[in-house]
């Protein structure tokens, strides 16, 4: 969560939290609020993770239809000691669940230098070029495609309220326009190196 200047009033504690009651032998029975600490094994009660979900395929759809998800939090969620499992309650790669379920597609969003003065991630997936590369080399194990949204900001970009990255704030016009190329170019450059397939570009 964040404020309107974008600083986060919530951190990513809770998914540390969520790693520690995973590594511990602590039951239902021996804490009361388990359930809320890890929602796949004890999350029972709901009765949700035993319900079958059944999605009937579209007969006109073929294999080059796009099947998306966006994924940019991911890796700031497994460094901070998230899991993923799959149907069966395996723990899996998030990146081979999606694949298995048909997806061909990721979006990751990329921000210039999301990081404070003392190197500290703002938070909200931690989206540099360093850490989309690693959930790209991931996807690429299962030859997914990678949609780019290019942000051109430190942080979350509003159309209406465009923040120029703290590198670029004293660029004028044209300097600006080759930031802008140059962040692209070497971007994209750095993604072809490790195999991507990048599909598409967006910005904001």
């Amino acid at each position: 969560m964040f404020d309107d200047l974008g600083k986060p009033l919530q951190t990513l504690t809770i998914f540390k939290q969520i790693s520690d009651a995973n590594n511990s032998n602590t039951t239902p029975n021996d804490d009361p609020n388990a359930a809320q600490k890890d929602p796949y094994e004890f999350g029972g009660d709901t009765g949700l993770k035993d319900q079958k979900v059944v999605i009937n395929k579209i007969p006109s759809m073929t294999n080059q239809a796009i099947r998306g998800v966006d994924v940019s939090s991911y890796q700031s969620l497994k460094d901070a000691g998230v899991k993923f499992y799959d149907y069966n309650g395996n723990e899996e790669s998030l990146m081979k669940v999606l694949a298995d379920q048909g997806v061909n597609y990721i979006r990751i969003r990329i921000w210039n230098d999301p990081k404070s003065a003392s190197g500290q991630y703002y938070g909200g997936g931690n989206n540099d070029v360093a850490q989309d590369l690693k959930i790209a080399k991931e996807a690429n194990q299962y030859g997914m495609k990678i949609l780019l949204d290019f942000q051109y900001s430190d942080f979350w970009a509003d159309p209406a309220q465009q923040i120029l990255p703290k590198a670029w704030k004293n660029d004028d016009q044209t300097h600006l326009e080759q930031d802008v190329y140059d962040f692209t170019s070497d971007t994209i450059k750095k993604f072809n190196a490790i195999g991507s397939n990048i599909g598409m570009v967006q910005n904001r």
